[in-house]
């Protein structure tokens, strides 16, 4: 029997290795690597059905700076050998195991990368958002972080999808993808798991702590971490407060804070002229796409996510609202561009646009063509089912 083994680091990626996880059951067996990063209280009990092992990196967070430094070199440096991640990896018959993961910028998947990626079957990029299709640079910026990690044994990569090990890549928009991440890989064409009817059993709990009025429309708000962008918490309360003018009393605003982002910054705006909610704490760590089915949202605003055109594409008749451009900020075509092929999705420049975005009609999405790629699940089924 093969295995499959899934590096997890946040809410989004443990969901998408939950689906996979639950495709091949029976089939193979199932190992999720997870760094339990987040004071959410994610319980993975609920979760049970798409693994058989469950390898834990600590919060690095909760521990003092110098235990910190020494689990960073534990779990991305120098002492690696002598981690439960390789623990969980010399138990395995290596020329039978696929590797997926979502992102090599980051240092324990990295290392799991560096050391190991040669050894197993395949290596399999899986989209986590807009980052797989952007392509920054070609350079590690060396800052006082990259030294750290260095001195303790880490590396990187200057963008994701730059390691030479991966042979696989699973992604929405295979289109939008560099030319560097596209050579020499398979490409996957990754399906919209979040149509699939699992999830109404897997967070049945949660339902009924989301409160839905009839009476109102709602905004959905999608929190980002705007901070690592340059963007000063005072200037997103302001930026929230003028769009705020523009939304009329018939609609409720729901606030969905980012993983990423310290939800304090929205306690301000709880009943702000009653029409704004934010989601209580055990709702935010779950992804939107879960979430906005049961909310049924007429509009959902955000930054710049890609979050916006799943959960269009899950069949909500609701448009998209990206107010990057306010902030002045610029992620560039490749980014846009995968945003741009739903006529849904608008990119307005100023706070009072909101109001004619409000206005306007939805319009009916034309079906793609299908193209010749093969789907995750029938790489799935194939890898693991011989």
């Amino acid at each position: 029997m093969k295995t499959a083994v899934f590096v997890c680091f946040t809410p989004f990626h443990l969901l998408t290795a939950y689906y996979y996880g639950f495709k091949i059951k029976n089939h193979a067996k199932r190992v999720l690597i997870w760094h339990d990063f987040n004071n959410y209280g994610i319980g993975l009990e609920r979760f049970k059905e798409g693994f058989d092992e469950i390898c834990i990196v600590p919060a690095l967070s909760s521990v003092s700076k110098l235990r910190r430094q020494y689990l960073k070199c534990l779990y991305a440096g120098w002492l690696f050998s002598f981690s439960p991640i390789e623990d969980v990896f010399s138990s395995l018959d290596m020329k039978k195991t696929v590797l997926f993961f979502f992102s090599d910028q980051e240092y324990v998947t990295n290392k799991i990368l560096k050391k190991l990626g040669n050894k197993v079957e395949d290596v399999v990029l899986v989209e986590e958002g807009l980052g797989t299709y952007v392509m920054l640079s070609d350079k590690i910026v060396r800052d006082i972080r990259w030294l750290v990690y260095r001195i303790l044994g880490g590396r990187t990569e200057p963008f994701i999808g730059a390691s030479k090990v991966i042979k696989t890549v699973f992604v929405r928009k295979p289109d939008q993808l560099h030319e560097k991440k596209v050579s020499n890989r398979k490409i996957v064409q990754q399906s919209n798991f979040f149509c699939d009817d699992v999830w109404k059993e897997v967070f049945q709990d949660l339902w009924c702590k989301l409160k839905v009025n009839s009476r109102y429309k709602y905004l959905l708000w999608l929190g980002q971490p705007m901070e690592e962008h340059g963007i000063t918490v005072e200037r997103q309360i302001i930026l929230f407060k003028e769009i705020e003018k523009y939304v009329s009393q018939d609609y409720k605003i729901v606030i969905k804070p980012h993983p990423r982002e310290d939800e304090s910054k929205y306690f301000s705006f709880n009943n702000y002229k009653n029409h704004v909610q934010v989601l209580p704490k055990s709702l935010q760590w779950v992804p939107v796409e879960i979430i906005a089915p049961i909310l049924n949202p007429t509009v959902v605003l955000t930054a710049i996510s890609s979050a916006v055109s799943n959960i269009i594409d899950l069949g909500i008749r609701c448009k998209a609202v990206s107010y990057y451009k306010i902030l002045g900020l610029n992620y560039g075509k490749p980014t846009e561009n995968v945003l741009h092929v739903n006529d849904n999705i608008y990119f307005i420049k100023e706070c009072k646009e909101i109001k004619n975005v409000l206005n306007y009609e939805y319009i009916p999405s034309l079906i793609n063509e299908k193209n010749n790629l093969s789907m995750d699940v029938d790489y799935l089924m194939k890898a693991f089912h011989e």
